[in-house]
């Protein structure tokens, strides 16, 4: 179990990830969002803690772009790994598509987020 460490709260999401860092491109999918950051999942395990990602995830309400900070990787049992991001730097008009979609479902526990909604 992950402890929960944001002072915001996590929304579900169902969207792709696309991003780059250095000389990486990163692909995955977007499992939860909040307005200072995201988990992915599905990525490759070249993502390390502490690089800066610029990304773009297509969310229903709108796109959102950032450059975003790893700040935690974990590798799956097939290879794949999930990462933990925050923004460091992202624009209003991002901001306000992460609320929209953040109105349609929130997680609000650990709990909900492990075995509800996986």
């Amino acid at each position: 179990m992950y402890p929960e460490l944001r002072n915001d709260r996590r929304y579900t999401c169902q969207a792709r990830f696309f991003g780059s860092g250095g000389t990486f491109l990163f692909r995955g999918a977007v499992t939860d969002i909040s307005r200072t950051g995201l988990c992915l999942a599905g990525i490759g395990a070249a993502m390390a803690k502490g690089q800066s990602i610029h990304l773009k995830v297509d969310l229903p309400t709108g796109t959102v772009e950032a450059v975003a900070e790893v700040r935690w990787v974990r590798t799956q049992d097939d290879g794949t790994a999930e990462a933990g991001l925050r923004f460091v730097r992202i624009n209003q008009s991002s901001l306000e598509a992460i609320d929209e979609a953040m109105a349609e479902r929130p997680i609000t526990s650990t709990f909900m987020r492990q075995y509800v909604f996986r």
